[in-house]
């Protein structure tokens, strides 16, 4: 358990004592444990002993989630059909002291972490093979609101704070959409300084604050994935999955077009006491290096696992254990196209054709010396130079595909469609008539463009040799990497 999560022990006390006696009554001390009382989120609103106890267990599930959470795998696929899919597995052990009891009869409510705020798709969550319930966003919304309120209710308060105010700055925190989540966080950030009375605060209060605030960063973007599994689990080790459609990492656009580093970002990185990162690309690319890394509040590096595959890996994993479980994860991984495929079809077409393309200067420089009196030009034998174009755009992919195929194999594909325009030219040169002085143009603007695909070419195919183990900048603790 991290130092500051003992801030919030002492409230199990107190609420525990508020539910030993009800209608005057002493149940004693074994109908008082957490473990043991009625918390169904169906009856919400009924009893705010209830209300405040559940907010409560999800609070310390959520601190204290590394003692309960063992490991927790997160899988990024990039599929070449375009989309992109998160598959995460978690294996927990739920603590009975902990447990929320759901509305469903014999049904406990468990946290899977922090989820992107927004529309999902084809969000699939599974416990051995079988579909798991997904909580409303009503109901999360009222444990995520009620887990604020109860985390902020023993702060020392200013005379002037305002209920209202905190109220409604809380419940902006969790209900705002992801547009309006930096005026959210503003409007928390000048509250606390407008209703809290830190000057008296105690170290305990300053570490319940720091809670606070991880929480409300946090829950201004995403909000609380909450899940119904079997009451008969408590207590033994199982596992949950769940799957959804992702939006597309973000691209670096400042690295060089033969390679692209993008990052992926977990805001609940420090959620599982080992946290495991997988990432897979689609076929036709393949991952250079691969980067895991922790960072801190202030976005300090305090953890690092960096690794670099070997050729043609599409497949990339690393595993961090988290030392604090308010720290954000990022993963930097570059790519580029794999040394098979397009990549050493573009490269032999760019030799031939401006192979072919200087033979021709030779042809028609030393015309006499190397072709026989009797050749004809136009020569109906030019149909066969078209071979070559219909099979360099038998390449370019007419399926829908991933955004980083499309850009990662952009330069390969301008390579063969400059190769496939340059021998269309020279055929229809071949086979065509034309006047002396259109003939000279045309076959300039054909060694032109023979310049220009040679350069490229070489530019390109010179980039792809370049490993990408760019310094990657950011602000490093000593003792940080892992």
């Amino acid at each position: 358990m991290e130092p500051y999560s003992m801030g919030y022990r002492d409230l199990l006390v107190p609420f525990s004592r508020a539910l030993r006696v009800k209608g005057g009554q002493s149940h004693g001390a074994g109908n008082v444990r957490m473990s043991r009382v009625n918390q169904r989120l169906g009856r919400w609103g009924k009893s705010s002993e209830l209300d405040e106890l559940a907010a409560l267990n999800l609070l310390l599930l959520l601190i204290n989630s590394r003692t309960w959470v063992h490991r927790r795998v997160d899988a990024l696929r990039l599929d070449l059909e375009g989309s992109t899919r998160r598959f995460v597995s978690v294996d927990i052990t739920m603590p009975e002291a902990y447990k929320i009891e759901a509305a469903s009869e014999n049904r406990i409510v468990v946290p899977l972490g922090m989820m992107r705020k927004g529309a999902i798709q084809r969000l699939d969550a599974k416990q051995d093979s079988k579909g798991l319930a997904v909580l409303g966003r009503r109901q999360n919304s009222t444990l995520a609101l009620n887990m604020l309120r109860t985390a902020v209710k023993s702060l020392p308060r200013k005379e002037s704070a305002s209920a209202d105010d905190e109220i409604r700055v809380l419940e902006n925190i969790v209900e705002t959409e992801p547009s309006d989540a930096h005026a959210a966080h503003a409007a928390y950030t000048a509250w606390k300084y407008e209703a809290l009375d830190t000057k008296n605060f105690s170290e305990r209060d300053i570490r319940r604050l720091i809670i606070v605030d991880a929480l409300a960063r946090r829950l201004v973007r995403h909000y609380i994935f909450l899940v119904e599994i079997d009451s008969n689990f408590v207590g033994t080790r199982t596992t949950l999955k769940y799957s959804l459609d992702q939006d597309m990492p973000e691209i670096d656009t400042r690295e060089r077009e033969t390679q692209i580093r993008f990052n992926y970002k977990l805001p609940d990185f420090g959620f599982a006491e080992s946290q495991h990162m997988e990432l897979e690309v689609p076929s036709g690319l393949c991952i250079e290096s691969f980067s895991f890394m922790a960072f801190d509040t202030k976005m300090v590096l305090q953890q690092e696992k960096s690794i670099d595959l070997p050729a043609a890996s599409r497949v990339a994993h690393a595993v961090l254990n988290p030392k604090r479980s308010d720290y954000d994860g990022e993963v930097w991984a570059y790519t580029v196209p794999s040394r098979e495929g397009i990549y050493r079809f573009a490269k032999w077409a760019a030799i031939i054709t401006a192979s072919l393309v200087v033979a021709t200067v030779a042809a028609r420089c030393f015309d006499k010396q190397l072709l026989r009196p009797e050749a004809i030009i136009p020569s109906p034998a030019a149909s066969i130079i078209l071979i070559a174009p219909a099979l360099l755009l038998s390449w370019m992919s007419r399926k829908p595909e991933h955004t980083l195929v499309t850009r990662l194999l952009a330069p390969l594909r301008r390579i063969v469609l400059s190769c496939a325009g340059i021998l269309v030219t020279m055929a229809v040169l071949a086979a065509v008539p034309v006047a002396p002085v259109v003939w000279n143009i045309a076959w300039s603007l054909v060694y032109l463009a023979t310049a220009w695909m040679a350069i490229y070419s070489i530019k390109i195919f010179r980039g792809y040799r370049k490993r990408s183990g760019d310094t990657i900048t950011v602000n490093k603790t000593e003792g940080g990497s892992e």
